[in-house]
């Protein structure tokens, strides 16, 4: 996970284009039905690691690119998965991703 939030701060944070491509690559990883809900889970904790990082590093373009894709992210990540995988992500929801402009 470390590896792969330290590619994207460094990648992912040079334009604007990059950060909406690597946002668009998540989702659209996370939306495969053939993922399973495993890799969606750590996808989910990778995004979480990039807002921390990229807002504590004031790189709000990443930020704004993936706060772009969290709603269609968090609701693919628990389709037709059992009440204990959607309570798995809501926990990282609820604890982990930024909620409002105090989380900023």
């Amino acid at each position: 996970m470390q590896v792969g939030t330290q590619w994207l701060l460094a990648h992912a944070t040079a334009t604007e284009e990059r950060a909406r491509a690597a946002a668009a690559w998540i989702l659209d990883v996370t939306t495969q039905p053939s993922r399973p809900f495993a890799e969606r889970l750590n996808l989910i904790y990778l995004v979480n690691d990039v807002i921390h990082h990229s807002l504590h590093g004031r790189e709000f373009m990443l930020f704004q690119a993936i706060e772009g894709i969290l709603v269609p992210l968090l609701g693919f990540a628990v389709q037709d998965e059992p009440p204990a995988s959607a309570q798995a992500v809501g926990n990282v929801r609820s604890t982990r991703l930024p909620t409002g402009e105090a989380d900023i």
